[in-house]
C-alpha cells in the first residue's frame, strides 16, 4: 500500500511540475523496501491528436497514433516499423450500416493495401482508389483473384451478389480490396462496394482548436 501511495504522490507532484515553471522537482518513491527521494526534470511530450482524419466508406481513417505503435504486438510492430515515418494508416473507427460495418471490418486495425496497391498515409490510400479500374472491371478482377487473396493473407470475405442498385450517377458500385492487419499481426482481407451516397469520403483537417474543414473527395 505504501508503494501505491509513493506512486500516486509522484504523479500528483508531475502533475504540479507541468503546470508551473518546468524545472527540477523532487519525488518520493517506494524503492527496494523503503522510502526514496528523486531529483526529476518533467519534459513537455508533443500532442498525438491527429490533424487530419479520412471517411470512407464509414471507414474512419488515421495516421497511426504513437500509443498504438508502442502497444501493438511484435509481429505488427515489425511490418509497421517499415513504413515509418508515415506509420502506417489507422482504423480508429467503423460507422454503423457503412459498408465497412457490413463487410465485418474492425476498428483498431491497420490498411495495409487497397486494391493491392501498398498505403502508408492517408493520401496512399487517395491514390489508391483513383486509380481502382471501373466497376464491371473491378469485379472480375474480385472474382478472379480471391484464391490468390486466400492463399496469400489466409481469410477472404466473400463477396455478396452484385445487385443492380448503383450509386447516385446510376454507375454499377465497384468492388475494392482491402488487406488488413490487426494489432496481434494477423493479415485479413476484405472486399467492399463503395456507397458515395449516403458514405460519401470526406477529408477532414484541423483549423485550430475546435475547428474542422472539411472536403468531399469522391471521384
Amino acid at each position: 500500500s505504501r508503494g501505491g501511495g509513493g506512486g500516486a504522490g509522484a504523479g500528483a507532484a508531475a502533475g504540479e511540475g507541468g503546470q508551473g515553471d518546468r524545472g527540477d522537482l523532487t519525488i518520493r518513491v517506494f524503492r527496494d523496501g523503503g522510502e526514496v527521494d528523486v531529483a526529476v526534470r518533467p519534459a513537455v511530450l508533443g500532442s498525438d491528436d491527429e490533424a487530419r482524419l479520412l471517411l470512407w466508406a464509414g471507414l474512419v481513417l488515421r495516421r497511426t497514433p504513437r500509443c498504438v505503435l508502442e502497444r501493438c504486438s511484435l509481429a505488427a510492430a515489425q511490418v509497421l516499423q517499415a513504413m515509418l515515418p508515415a506509420g502506417g494508416v489507422f482504423i480508429q473507427h467503423v460507422l454503423g450500416g457503412s459498408p465497412g460495418e457490413s463487410r465485418e471490418i474492425e476498428r483498431l486495425c491497420f490498411l495495409l493495401e487497397v486494391n493491392g496497391r501498398p498505403v502508408r498515409e492517408l493520401e496512399d490510400v487517395m491514390r489508391a482508389l483513383a486509380a481502382a479500374p471501373p466497376a464491371a472491371d473491378a469485379q472480375g478482377a474480385n472474382g478472379s483473384a480471391k484464391g490468390g487473396a486466400t492463399a496469400a493473407a489466409g481469410a477472404v470475405a466473400e463477396p455478396s451478389e452484385v445487385g443492380d442498385e448503383g450509386d447516385a450517377g446510376g454507375r454499377p458500385r465497384q468492388w475494392i480490396r482491402l488487406r488488413l492487419m490487426d494489432t496481434h499481426g494477423q493479415e485479413h482481407v476484405r472486399a467492399l462496394q463503395r456507397d458515395p451516397l449516403y458514405f460519401p469520403t470526406f477529408d477532414l483537417n484541423r483549423a485550430g482548436p475546435g475547428r474542422w474543414q472539411c472536403a468531399r473527395r469522391d471521384k
